[in-house]
């Protein structure tokens, strides 16, 4: 752009989006050269745990309070906080409002969501203390079974929202 003039900034910000499991083992060196990360949560979640959730026969396999997926987001938003870059998450997650407490409990502040989310998830993050919420899911991250996760979530959100 500068070569022909255009007006423009330095260099435009450059980032990762993260989907792939195989991020998880390297995210580290991604942290080192992205300026920012994304968690696409549909499909984090659909390759995490290898179910295809548009696929009537499994599709209930597709479990967004899964161990591993929960534990796998910790890791993104550890590196980028490690290595100072900026971080947020998008798809379905961001606008469920059982998974705040944990998206907040794990330092996510920035949530991209269609507009017409964002009533509901501004009332919800109105009513939630950040402090007890990182509490609640530092002891989440701990369960093993994703039932007793699904279990504690709804009745995190019931409780406080």
């Amino acid at each position: 752009l500068k070569a022909e003039d255009y007006p423009c900034h330095s260099s435009p910000k450059i980032g990762a989006m993260i989907e792939l499991p195989s991020a998880l083992a390297i995210i580290d060196e991604l942290a080192r050269e992205a300026d920012f990360f994304s968690i696409g949560t549909n499909d984090f979640i659909q390759y995490m745990l290898a179910v295809d959730r548009t696929n009537e026969k499994v599709a209930n396999l597709y479990k967004p309070h899964h161990p591993a997926v929960l534990r796998g987001m910790k890791t993104v938003v550890d590196a980028a906080v490690k290595h100072g870059i900026d971080f947020s998450v998008c798809g379905d997650m961001a606008h469920q409002e059982e998974f705040l407490p944990f998206l907040i409990g794990i330092g996510l502040r920035k949530l991209s969501l269609d507009s017409v989310h964002l009533p509901k998830i501004q009332a919800g993050l109105m009513k939630l203390d950040a402090s007890r919420a990182t509490d609640f899911t530092n002891d989440l991250l701990k369960e093993t079974r994703s039932d007793r996760i699904l279990q504690r979530l709804t009745d995190f959100h019931r409780s406080v929202m």
